[in-house]
């Protein structure tokens, strides 16, 4: 009889990891999440993205009903795919999400909320406020202050601006911050800015407590700063080719870049076809 695989989960970060620079999965990446569903390992997109978009990622990626899980907001939230239950949900009150705000425009950076059906921003003809919209495939909305929205229910802000203002901000917020938030970057264009202590890691500890898991089951993708903290939390942590040096370093296996063969590639070593040929 064929054992269970060894590892039983696998979180993905999405841009610059599962899809590559074009927003793409490449044949054989696919290929290879559906071997896995086929396992029953359980696989979750992990991205900063909010729910709608991450969604949009499953169904454009043609794994739609493949996915069983959806981290959105940096790990502000949690659905489960198959009830769309919310399995966790972190906000920040109102107040921090004030000072938070205030904090990223002292700094020059334009700031973005969201509602459960668009992002909304103070700057809406930003470059970079419009190109989050478009990443999550919602409309914008343009409001003369966020902050009378702030009720309590928000998941995550999200600082745009170029990238050498990002630079100087990475510095300086999360020391600014460092009583009320985690501050982490996601691209060289964005900074998450989150309730303090909640992060991709915490919330995935979360889930596999639900599902009866131990992070020494779990493999988790990714490139970014705001993918270290669960690289480093997963039994398997892998980075990226075009990852930083920094999430380089929190790795336990360093794969192929995104626009080659490092999902597929690893996840065939981590999976061998030939120990698991009798269960796909």
């Amino acid at each position: 009889m064929t054992a269970l695989p060894a590892y039983r989960l696998v979180a993905f970060d999405l841009d610059g990891t599962l899809l590559n620079f074009q927003k793409e999965i490449r044949p054989d990446a696919r290929a290879e999440l559906l071997r896995l569903h086929a396992l029953g390992v359980s696989i979750v997109l992990a991205s900063g993205r909010h729910p709608h978009g991450v969604a949009r990622v499953a169904r454009d990626l043609g794994v739609d009903g493949v996915v069983t899980h959806l981290l959105c907001f940096n790990g502000g939230r949690i659905l489960d795919c198959a009830t769309g239950e919310s399995l966790v949900n972190h906000t920040m009150s109102a107040a921090v999400a004030r000072r938070a705000a205030a904090a990223a425009r002292a700094a020059g950076l334009a700031v973005i909320s969201y509602t459960d059906d668009a992002v909304v921003a103070e700057q809406p003809d930003n470059e970079y406020v419009c190109l989050e919209a478009a990443v999550n495939g919602l409309p914008l909305r343009g409001v003369q202050r966020l902050d009378p929205l702030f009720d309590g229910s928000t998941n995550k802000l999200l600082a745009v601006g170029p990238a050498k203002t990002v630079d100087a901000a990475e510095q300086q917020l999360p020391v600014q911050l460092a009583d009320i938030c985690t501050v982490s970057r996601s691209s060289s264009v964005f900074l998450e800015i989150m309730p303090r202590g909640i992060d991709k890691a915490l919330s995935l500890s979360l889930l596999l407590d639900r599902l009866g898991l131990s992070p020494a089951q779990m493999v988790a993708f990714g490139d970014g700063m705001n993918d270290k903290s669960m690289i480093e939390f997963a039994g398997v942590g892998v980075a990226m080719g075009n990852a930083s040096e920094e999430v380089r370093r929190a790795a336990d296996l360093i794969t192929h870049d995104c626009n080659s063969n490092g999902i597929s590639s690893a996840l065939r070593a981590l999976w061998p076809r030939a120990l698991y040929a009798g269960k796909n």
